[in-house]
């Protein structure tokens, strides 16, 4: 294995590393949502993910010199680099797929409290309206 293949293959076996935390975060996102949704918790765990994504967007312009040599010449003779980056091919797509179904109970959950406010409201409004009425 190359210099540059070693080193970019370090590069993507870290990223691998941060995309299975974003992974586990993304994840209990979802078990928020499902076991006592909490927008503010989701919230803050997107921020962890935020910080992940920067932690990666760092590794890809330390090995951009290297990307751009390896293009020129690529050797991959024992596969690790393909599967580094297969890993994180599987992985974006199974967080996507997951963000997509935080996104949607966040979705529901606003409905839902939307709903309620408007009930409570009119709620409200009624009792107002028989209290001014019962003293008119």
């Amino acid at each position: 294995m190359s210099d540059i293949s070693r080193q970019l293959t370090h590069a993507y076996r870290q990223q691998v590393e941060h995309y299975n935390r974003i992974r586990q975060l993304v994840l209990r996102q979802s078990q928020v949502m499902d076991n006592n949704p909490d927008p503010g918790a989701v919230l803050t765990i997107c921020r962890e993910v935020e910080d992940l994504m920067s932690d990666i967007a760092v590794i890809e312009r330390a090995i951009e010199p290297a990307k751009s040599l390896w293009s020129e010449q690529p050797t991959d003779p024992d596969g690790e680099l393909d599967v580094a980056l297969k890993s994180i091919e599987d992985m974006i797509q199974e967080i996507a797929s997951t963000q997509e179904l935080v996104q949607q109970k966040l979705l529901e959950y606003v409905r839902q409290e939307k709903e309620r406010s408007d009930a409570a409201r009119a709620s409200m409004v009624a009792s107002r309206a028989r209290t001014l009425y019962r003293a008119g």
